[in-house]
């Protein structure tokens, strides 16, 4: 009888601790390439405020990112007259 093909992901032919160390080193390479933005205090403390505003009239918790989003894009609507 012919032997059943195993499914999934074949499985690389290395040690845990390898798999361990370029998944750090790939961890790496990926925060050396995000971008951190600062702002004041103040300033941090009005996106704050601004985003517990729209969170309470969606009815649901928004991230950073959705909350910028939502400001870009309500921006560029009005900047478009």
């Amino acid at each position: 009888m012919a032997e059943k093909k195993k499914r999934g992901r074949p499985r690389l032919d290395i040690t845990d601790a390898e798999r361990t160390r370029r998944a750090r080193e790939i961890n790496k390479k990926i925060a050396s390439k995000t971008h951190m933005v600062r702002v004041s205090l103040d300033i941090a403390k009005r996106f704050d405020e601004a985003k517990e505003k729209q969170e309470k009239i969606l009815g649901f918790t928004l991230t950073g990112q959705q909350f910028l989003t939502i400001l870009i894009t309500g921006w560029e609507n009005d900047n478009r007259k």
